[in-house]
């Protein structure tokens, strides 16, 4: 009766969270509205899957075919068409789910309902960036990592529908974001290797691997200062962790992971997902390059470093100090855990938090400060039931702050995303230790012990909530509800301030008026919903001036050539955006743009150009 009670509860909880937390993510999305127009090359790229158009081949994409498979296949389920209104909606229930599927993540892991309101309120705040590019693929990534650390926690109870599942799960996410899925089956296979009982030599090969990701993944880009600092603090973490596994996982391994269904799950996945696009006329070799290649190029087209202030190394060496200083400390004490590691749980579970939730003058860096005690949680306490599948969570959670390179824009809070997890076991087995310490004390003491954890925690998530959730939602609300609906097909609900809305109609009506369709300089794709205008082209993306080589710029010119009546949507301020200070490639494209029109108008930083008379 207790159980059932207590599932009816929590799934109480869970609808009225939803629908709360809900009402914060539709003001959020339909109140935004970025200039940099990120969210149309994404629309137009799902358009031209949609339409049957070969992706790769005839559609341009920097990401993987799992977004445009699953991407496609949620839009025509609920008869959604690829525009602003709908890639809002679509993101609004990646957003809450990714919360929702972490928040009963950790109360499973924890069995803990307070662990668990904290996680769900701290993941739905991170993911609040989801606003800035609805339909970004970074929301589908939210998912599958979410995804993942739950099938970890079902390991024990379906060992090998749940393996399965997780290797599905990263297969999909490396074929949406290749970057993103390799860290996650990197850590997955270090943790395999170590978990299969290998010889010493292997098991060192296999951690030295782990620790060098950080610097081979940023290799190009480790003469500038915050790239090799980024790429210092990661590898400290890396390196703490694998001391600490290293140290926890010799002998016997009653938990062994089914090695066998993790690949499974994971040749099924990329074999579906490949077969789907292949059948719709993707080449293999275009494939190969939309897949593995292109993605490459981002950091010549666009990077944002993460500048972290100097004091994170020095906390990383301290952090990876404390790893060796404790796995000394547990060789000497093998009989029970040491007085420290209640405190130590619990401090580790706290910094991380309170790093995730931007106190501390961290700031943007929310993992700086959680990341190098992320190992803490690899220490299992003794005399609890094995729990090897758990040794996965800050595995991968440590490799994915990586996500926020070459672009630590959105993806900065993305990438911390699963230290929520990570922070939330380091809390639990804390409060475990010292309620089975507490033992010997009286009824009184113990519920002394047990107010003041519940205090604690309900304080974080009062402070989480009424210092940062509740007042983004108040300006999230005030901005819908004072802004002009937009009005534009596709973009029937979102509204935004009376000036925005008027340069974006203006653009609207002269495009409409003086040309058949256009091609943007940069890519503005969402302007070819606004004006009901068929793209030219499914070759689009935003930067396209960094990131299409010749022959395609030559493939764009050819079939926009025999187009009547065609445009060119220019926007400088855009392009000094995109250009970050560097000269614009000299491309076919570009030249042909210069060469062949000439401005017929413009609205407040928009011009439009059209082909000249005298060619």
């Amino acid at each position: 009766m207790v159980s059932r009670i207590r599932i009816a509860l929590v799934l109480s909880l869970g609808a009225v969270a939803s629908v709360l937390l809900g009402r914060f993510a539709y003001a959020a999305l339909f109140s935004v509205f970025q200039p940099y127009d990120d969210e149309g090359y994404f629309l137009v790229s799902l358009a031209g899957y949609l339409d049957g158009a070969p992706l790769y081949d005839q559609v341009y994409s920097q990401y993987g075919p799992f977004f445009h498979v699953a991407g496609g296949l949620i839009l025509r389920v609920f008869g959604l068409e690829p525009v602003s209104d709908a890639a809002r909606f679509v993101t609004l229930a990646m957003w809450l789910s990714a919360s929702l599927i972490l928040a009963l993540l950790t109360l499973i892991v924890t069995r803990r309902g307070t662990i668990a309101l904290g996680a769900l309120l701290l993941s739905f705040g991170l993911l609040a960036t989801l606003s800035n590019e609805p339909l970004h693929p970074g929301a589908l990534i939210v998912v599958l990592l979410a995804t993942i650390a739950l099938v970890i926690a079902l390991i024990p109870r379906w060992p090998r529908a749940a393996s399965f599942a997780l290797g599905a799960a990263a297969a999909a996410l490396a074929l949406t974001k290749t970057n993103v899925g390799g860290l996650s089956i990197v850590s997955i296979a270090f943790l395999l290797i170590l978990l299969a009982r290998p010889r010493k030599p292997v098991a060192i090969v296999a951690s030295i691997c782990f620790v060098a990701t950080p610097g081979l993944l940023m290799l190009a880009d480790l003469g500038q200062d915050a790239f090799r600092l980024y790429a210092i603090v990661v590898t400290l973490a890396a390196a703490g962790l694998a001391l600490s596994l290293l140290r926890q996982i010799p002998g016997p391994n009653p938990g062994r992971l089914p090695i066998r269904w993790v690949v499974a799950g994971g040749a099924a996945s990329a074999l579906v997902v490949v077969s789907i696009v292949i059948a719709r006329g993707t080449t293999v070799r275009s494939l190969l390059v939309g897949t593995v290649l292109a993605p490459l190029q981002q950091r010549e087209a666009f990077s944002l470093p993460l500048h972290m202030p100097t004091w994170t190394i020095v906390w990383g060496v301290t952090g990876l100090a404390m790893a060796l200083a404790w796995t000394l400390l547990a060789a000497q004490t093998d009989d029970a855990d040491p007085n420290a590691l209640p405190w130590l749980k619990l401090g580790a579970g706290a910094v991380i938090w309170l790093g995730l939730a931007g106190v501390a003058g961290v700031g943007g860096q929310m993992f700086a400060l959680g990341l190098p005690v992320a190992w803490v949680a690899a220490v299992p306490p003794r005399g609890q039931p094995v729990r090897d599948h758990l040794l996965l969570l800050p595995a991968i959670a440590v490799l994915q702050t990586l996500h926020a390179y070459p672009v630590a824009g959105s993806q900065l809070t993305w990438s911390a995303l699963l230290l929520v997890p990570t922070g939330a076991i380091c809390l639990s087995d804390g409060l475990d230790l010292l309620w089975g310490r507490a033992g010997a004390l009286s009824r009184s003491w113990r519920l002394v012990f047990r107010a003041a954890y519940v205090t604690l925690l309900g304080a974080f998530t009062a402070w989480l909530t009424l210092a940062s959730l509740l007042p983004q939602h108040r300006a999230h609300r005030d901005a819908y509800a004072t802004g002009v609906v937009m009005g534009l097909p596709g973009a029937t609900r979102v509204r935004l301030p009376a000036a925005q809305v008027a340069v974006y109609r203006d653009v609207t009506e002269l495009l409409r008026r003086d040309c058949s369709t256009f091609v943007g300089l940069p890519g503005m794709n969402s302007f070819y919903a606004f004006t009901g205008q068929e793209p030219p082209t499914y070759l689009n993306a935003t930067a396209w001036m960094y990131l299409f080589d010749e022959p395609t710029q030559r493939q764009i010119i050819g079939q926009l050539r025999p187009i009547e009546d065609l445009c060119v949507l220019r926007n400088p301020e855009l392009v000094q955006f995109w250009s970050q200070g560097r000269p614009l490639p000299q491309g076919p494209l570009l030249g042909y743009i210069d060469g062949q029109f000439e401005p017929v108008g413009r609205v407040a930083g928009y011009e439009i150009l059209a082909r000249s008379r005298v060619t």
